[in-house]
């Protein structure tokens, strides 16, 4: 018999299948008693007990085939049907496996601002530090006359101090990066649960059991 239901249903169908074949499986399946049709196998005959098991292992056996039908309904219906997440058009299953992978990307942009944070405190620390001897030069040469650099040596020995200062190395531009890799997550990680559970409402499957 072919039933219409949504994705939601679905997959709790999906859990109440996984339940009942837990607890299917914990029939017992396999026994041993005397040799003869009238011996009993625990508290049953053997003939009963036969009779049983063969029943309990058809009924896991078919839990596992409706199971694996409503499986591949929902897993057929999510590589089909589209959302769109923070402007993005996707499937479902390009979603659920993007929901379940960000983390990589995630980890990727902590790395980069911790990089980026580290390297801008450096280069803020010894650009100051630069800077301040730069002011100490000019002011000790206006102090001491018998000391004192030309206008033009000052200017050279400012400039090569000026050489000394560091700055931020990347192939990229890291604040521009990060925003938008933060955007970007933020953004899918905000609206994915909502677009999953509206799709999921929404979209119907033919499931034969």
């Amino acid at each position: 018999m072919t039933n219409q239901i949504t994705i939601t249903q679905a997959l709790n169908e999906l859990k109440l299948y996984d339940k009942k074949i837990e607890k299917a499986t914990k029939a017992n399946f396999v026994s041993f008693g005397q040799i003869g049709d009238k011996q009993k196998v625990g508290t049953k005959d053997k003939e009963e007990f036969k009779k049983d098991s063969k029943a309990a292992l058809k009924s896991v056996m078919d839990l596992i085939e409706n199971r694996n039908k409503m499986k591949s309904a929902i897993v057929k219906s999510n590589a089909s049907t589209e959302v769109t997440i923070d402007g993005k058009t996707m499937t479902v299953a390009e979603a659920i496996e993007r929901k379940t992978s960000i983390e990589y990307e995630e980890t990727l942009l902590l790395v980069i601002q911790h990089q980026n944070e580290y390297a801008q405190k450096q280069v803020n620390s010894y650009n100051n530090s630069v800077d301040d001897e730069i002011r100490a030069l000019s002011d000790n040469n206006k102090k001491d006359d018998n000391k004192a650099l030309s206008e033009e040596e000052l200017k050279v020995m400012i400039g090569m101090k000026e050489k000394c200062k560091k700055e931020i190395v990347s192939g990229f531009d890291a604040d521009k990066e990060i925003a938008t890799m933060y955007d970007t997550t933020q953004g899918f990680l905000a609206n994915v649960d909502t677009a999953l559970t509206l799709s999921n409402a929404t979209t119907f499957i033919d499931v034969e059991l």
